[in-house]
């Protein structure tokens, strides 16, 4: 899966301004200088820019840990929706496997491509979890849903072979639909090596827990 990151770039500009004045006569500088002397006994009445503005780094900063423990939360909500479905595709596959052991290769092709079907749907929530994982900067996060998306895949085609295998089987191809039987169990078996962290893992590396 291709990761698409943009660079920002940003450039500054500096302006100089300048201010020209003139002196018309010595009556208006002295007027001047009675003007300044007012706002020196009055110091109200002069508008300083130097006024405390008004901070608003505190609420800023508490958008953005509101917006991360969101992009935790669905994280951790995206990814065990994706065990439950990659669950769910396991059972459609253990019931092809039993079809198939039994010769009902009819049955096998069905149920094959059910567990195909929930597989391909755990991927793309592995894949929105992992997506997610670069919005916090969690890397040990991002590699938890990384194998988990991985697993997925390897599933995903073990129920491809073997729905191509009970085709075979139904053509009375029996060698090649052997082979591909053959191809579907090491993917499952590769699978199963690589294994899927539980939830509770990936929600004590987020800090949910």
């Amino acid at each position: 899966m291709t990761r698409r990151r943009d660079v920002l770039s940003g450039s500054a500009i500096l302006s100089i301004s300048t201010i020209a004045g003139c002196i018309d006569s010595i009556s208006e500088d002295n007027q001047g200088n009675g003007d300044n002397q007012n706002n020196a006994a009055n110091p109200s009445n002069t508008r300083s820019e130097d006024q405390t503005p008004t901070n608003t780094e505190p609420e800023e900063e508490s958008t953005t840990e509101a917006n991360n423990v969101e992009d935790k939360e669905n994280i951790l909500e995206k990814y065990k929706t994706g065990i439950r479905t990659q669950n769910d595709g396991t059972a459609y596959l253990n019931d092809a496997i039993d079809d198939g052991s039994n010769g009902d290769h009819v049955g096998t092709e069905n149920m094959a491509e059910k567990a195909r079907s929930k597989y391909n749907q755990a991927q793309d929530y592995f894949s929105d979890a992992v997506d997610l994982t670069y919005e916090i900067e969690n890397q040990e996060a991002r590699e938890i849903c990384e194998e988990a998306e991985e697993g997925a895949q390897l599933y995903y085609q073990a129920a491809g072979f073997l729905r191509r295998s009970a085709r075979r089987a139904q053509d009375r191809e029996f060698d090649r639909a052997q082979n591909l039987w053959d191809i579907s169990e090491e993917r499952s078996n590769e699978a199963e090596r690589i294994g899927v962290e539980g939830s509770s893992t990936l929600e004590l590396v987020l800090g949910l827990d």
